[in-house]
């Protein structure tokens, strides 16, 4: 029985295209089998290097659960991302996030996130999607526009309060009689009543922005709002009819959670008024009928800067607990103001019950030399650079009238535009009576 080849060594025989057997080849001298060369016994063989198998080392048990974890954690905050802060996700860039949990010890015990996991998310990816410092006094930020400089971030007009944040982010204004007229609000009529105190009406942050989406800046906190309070009408005095072009206004009193240098955390109070400047507010709170206003100002400016450095002791730590507390009083710090205002206060001149009003004036004023003494020749007063970026108004009989933050720039121009002049022999009465009116008890 004749066998048949071996498949593998049949593949290894030429077969001729034609089909033909192949002949026997000849002898030749080239094919005869050379007589290979002997050793050199000064040249060591080279043997090939056996290249090292990698061999994957088994995860332990806690290695293996431990990434479980970390990939369902992994896919919690991508989700999250998506929802509230899709720009994140665009950027691609490393985020370190810090999250705290609770645990009990027992079998099998117990783990929670606390604060609850959301909570936490929300705080520090708000910090990661923060754009650079967005505030500006006077001003609301544009989400949409990316800025707080266009004419659409101020009020249009003396009338007119900030009514919210549409769907895009952006401002929406409108006339604060008719603002109260949909809310219903009680005290509407009194607008237009003769000799009536202004209406005060306070709003949460979270209803102001409720129609904003998240990817248009919701949950930024370059210039998350807090609350506000509203108040008006307000009579203006005659030199402020021309500039702001009606003769009653109705100011926007904002609390914002903003970032200063290096994305630290900030507090600040946004004086919204339609038709005046930066500078031309502070003048129009010098005026005898914005006293109430001014000092609530002050004292509400005074009370964040305690809020933000007890919040912001709190945020550094990563306190998430302590941090919502601070920020807590926020509702009562306007509930404050709104009693300074409508005169139901105690004290008119402080934020709170029984505080007694600020008397850094009258250290100023024991302290003040004439270099720093002018005449305030529009409103016929006089005014005394004090600490702290401070400027103080008095009137002809020493009396203190109100309090105002100054800038250098502000300084000058009203000085070069011979606003204030420098003091003259004939001011000494008055700085006398100034001087006097701050030795007393």
């Amino acid at each position: 029985m004749t066998e048949s080849p071996d498949p593998i060594e049949d593949t290894e025989t030429a077969v001729p295209p034609t089909g033909e057997a192949e002949s026997p080849a000849e002898e030749t001298p080239s094919s005869a089998p050379s007589e290979a060369p002997l050793p050199d016994e000064n040249v060591k063989p080279v043997e090939a290097e056996a290249s090292p198998e990698v061999v994957a080392k088994p995860r332990s048990r806690y290695e293996r659960k431990e990434q479980a974890s970390a990939d369902a954690l992994r896919g919690l905050i991508r989700d999250y991302l998506m929802e509230k802060y899709p720009s994140l996700m665009e950027k691609g860039e490393e985020i370190q996030i810090l999250l705290q949990v609770s645990l009990t010890p027992g079998e099998p015990g117990e783990l929670c996130f606390s604060p609850d996991l959301r909570r936490q998310l929300s705080d520090q990816l708000a910090e990661a999607a923060a754009p650079e410092a967005e505030f500006r006094d006077g001003a609301v930020f544009d989400f949409q526009a990316g800025s707080n400089e266009s004419p659409d971030c101020r009020p249009p007009d003396a009338t007119q309060v900030f009514a919210g944040y549409d769907s895009m982010g952006r401002p929406q204004w409108q006339a604060y009689f008719q603002l109260l007229l949909d809310a219903r609000d009680p005290d509407v009529d009194r607008l237009h009543a003769k000799n009536a105190r202004p209406v005060v009406r306070i709003q949460r942050g979270k209803d102001l922005k409720a129609a904003q989406l998240g990817s248009y800046g919701r949950a930024s906190r370059a210039y998350s709002l807090l609350g506000q309070l509203t108040t008006g009408y307000y009579r203006l005095p005659s030199a402020f009819v021309r500039v702001a072009g009606d003769d009653r206004l109705a100011l926007t009193f904002q609390i914002v959670e903003t970032r200063t240098g290096k994305n630290t955390f900030a507090l600040r109070l946004n004086t919204l008024a339609g038709g005046l400047l930066d500078l031309e507010i502070n003048d129009l709170f010098q005026e005898p009928a914005f006293r109430d206003v001014a000092r609530a100002r002050e004292g509400m400016v005074k009370e964040l800067e305690r809020l933000e450095a007890q919040a912001g002791k709190a945020h550094a730590a990563h306190d998430t607990e302590g941090f919502q507390k601070a920020m807590r009083r926020i509702p009562r710090l306007l509930g404050q103001m709104q009693e300074v205002l409508e005169g139901r206060g105690e004290n008119r001149g402080g934020m709170e019950k029984g505080r007694p009003p600020d008397d850094r004036w009258k250290a100023d004023a024991l302290e003040a030399e004439p270099e720093i003494f002018f005449k305030d020749v529009e409103r016929d007063s006089w005014v005394l650079l004090g600490g702290r970026g401070q400027a103080h108004v008095f009137g002809k009989n020493g009396n203190h009238i109100t309090s105002f933050k100054v800038t250098p720039d502000l300084i000058e121009k009203r000085i070069l535009a011979e606003r204030w002049r420098a003091y003259d022999e004939s001011d000494a009465p008055v700085l006398a009576a100034v001087r006097a009116a701050a030795s007393k008890p």
